[in-house]
């Protein structure tokens, strides 16, 4: 299903290139030109995904879990105050962009590197860490090809007085790293809303406002949630914490939730990242816990985190200083489970590791991110494009006022009308657009006819068997005789009244194109 000759990025290319040709090399437009030629450069590479949350709400670990090594500072460390981006690269490196301009390539790639050089400053000047905008790891990593991740600091401005002392200290202040924090998020093409598990009837209400922290990328369409911490509520009652999550995680989107997010998802993120981090001292210690410790008994000791790692104990085989690391990197969750798994048959780490991955929620995650966002980053970031060469152009028109003007206004005006014309020709941003109006509630339709409206746009995949919903062995006679059927239905939607006009009548008319389109496809010589 194509809107034009090449590819959705040659298209882009082309219409990008004209409109930066209708420009003269004009300081006026300079701006302009700027941005056209930075969307241009910038938009075959992968879609950025934020991750955004309050302090404390577990992105650095889940960027880690994601990753699959330690990459951004967790704890209380200096650097949990940038902004880290993580791109795929063929090799490691590390680069610190400062905010007065240019940027510092850091010879050892590493946080624990990084973490020690800001601990005592730049030149002894412990504030070296307020001079920096980002920093930028590239690495080679599989799981980044889909997209490049940003793990934002912090949106909510509550810091609990050690914070805010820290900050000083550090030539930073709320105000600021807010701002910071909230150009990253617009930067971005899709946000991750990292939501830990909320413990009052108080931190249920500000959910709902917290979500709205990120104008412009609180739409299902653009932004996913994760419900961390989840590892926080074990309790020998209560073992299966990802079964309850799930359960809370329905609970907060049927409220709501639904509205502003394609799906919230419970991750044990500390089990996650450690899955990617497991030593094999540490994966050792696991099997010692688990073969030669009475189980009942380890249950009730890790039970109290605290005491579990500096009480000597008999009846546990493994030295309380080393249980107290296990503690710190698995909580009592992914200890438990860890014995679990390796009483019932895991018998070396990378299983383990694959298992304590899987069961954490975090491959799911990840696999969501792919999904979702991957399917659509193109058209993603298409949006964005023409929105911010929308906004770019209105402020040079209002710059360029009287006659001397009129010849560059004229030039603006053609190029912001390349972007238009674009949007009008490409089909699959109007399919976007009935993605959008769906969960705003702004359509009528019967939630079967919207749910097939949602397939046949590409929500759910966007090879034909996906969008008509047929198995992968469906022939191609089976596929066209689908289309035509479901085609016949939406045409007698159009004739109703609900049909003819409105949001829910644009939205039978977009699904109608897109059968038509696909009917061509997979039968060029059938006539419409």
């Amino acid at each position: 299903m194509t809107d034009g000759p090449g590819t959705l990025r040659d298209r882009v290319d082309a219409a990008l290139g004209q409109a930066i040709a209708y420009l003269p090399r004009d300081k006026t437009v300079a701006d302009l030109r700027h941005l056209l030629e930075d969307h241009r450069r910038r938009f075959p590479a992968p879609m950025r995904v934020a991750l955004v949350g309050r302090v404390s709400a577990g992105k650095s670990t889940l960027a880690n879990a994601l990753l699959g090594g330690r990459f951004a500072a967790t704890g209380r460390t200096e650097l949990t105050y940038n902004v880290n981006w993580f791109r795929n690269a063929a090799t490691a490196e590390l680069t610190i962009h400062y905010k007065a301009g240019g940027a510092e390539r850091v010879a050892q790639p590493t946080v624990e590197a990084l973490i020690a050089r800001t601990a005592r400053g730049r030149d002894g000047d412990p504030r070296f860490l307020a001079t920096i905008d980002y920093l930028e790891f590239a690495h080679p990593n599989a799981r980044l090809k889909a997209f490049d991740l940003i793990d934002t600091p912090g949106l909510e401005s509550v810091y609990v007085a050690d914070s805010a002392n820290a900050l000083r200290f550090l030539g930073l202040d709320e105000e600021g790293v807010r701002v910071t924090n909230a150009q990253h998020t617009e930067r971005a093409n899709a946000v991750v809303h990292v939501l830990p598990k909320p413990s009052s009837a108080r931190e249920y209400a500000l959910l709902g406002d917290f979500l709205s922290a990120a104008p412009g990328k609180t739409t299902p369409v653009k932004a996913v949630g994760a419900l961390t911490k989840i590892e926080d509520e074990w309790s020998p009652d209560q073992c299966d914490v990802m079964a309850a999550g799930r359960v809370l995680a329905k609970r907060l989107m049927d409220g709501g939730m639904n509205r502003k997010l394609y799906d919230l998802r419970p991750v044990a993120g500390l089990v996650g990242q450690a899955a990617a981090t497991l030593t094999t001292e540490e994966f050792d210690d696991l099997c010692a816990l688990a073969l030669r410790a009475d189980p009942a008994t380890l249950v009730r000791q890790v039970k109290y985190g605290n005491r579990f790692g500096r009480a000597d104990s008999r009846e546990l085989p493994v030295p309380p200083q080393r249980r107290g690391s296990l503690f710190d990197r698995l909580g009592a969750f992914g200890i438990t489970l860890s014995c679990d798994l390796i009483r019932g048959g895991v018998a070396d780490r990378d299983t383990l590791c694959g298992e304590l991955f899987e069961r954490s929620g975090l491959a799911a995650f990840h696999r969501l991110l792919v999904d979702h966002f991957g399917a659509r980053a193109d058209l993603i970031k298409l949006q964005d494009v023409i929105a911010d060469v929308e906004a770019q152009a209105e402020k040079s028109v209002a710059a360029l006022r009287g006659p001397a003007g009129a010849r560059t206004r004229i030039a603006v005006e053609r190029a912001r009308a390349e972007m238009i014309q674009m949007a009008y020709r490409e089909r699959g941003l109007d399919e976007l657009d009935v993605v959008h109006k769906y969960y705003a509630g702004e359509l009528s339709f019967s939630e079967t006819d919207a749910q097939e409206a949602l397939r046949i746009v590409g929500e759910h995949g966007t090879s034909p068997r996906q969008r008509l919903g047929l198995p992968p062995i469906a022939s191609t006679a089976e596929l066209i005789a689908s289309a035509h059927r479901a085609r016949r239905h939406w045409a007698m939607l159009i004739d109703s009244p609900d049909g003819r006009g409105g949001a829910t009548g644009g939205a039978c008319r977009v699904v109608q194109r897109s059968l038509d389109a696909l009917i061509e496809e997979l039968s060029p010589s059938v006539s419409r």
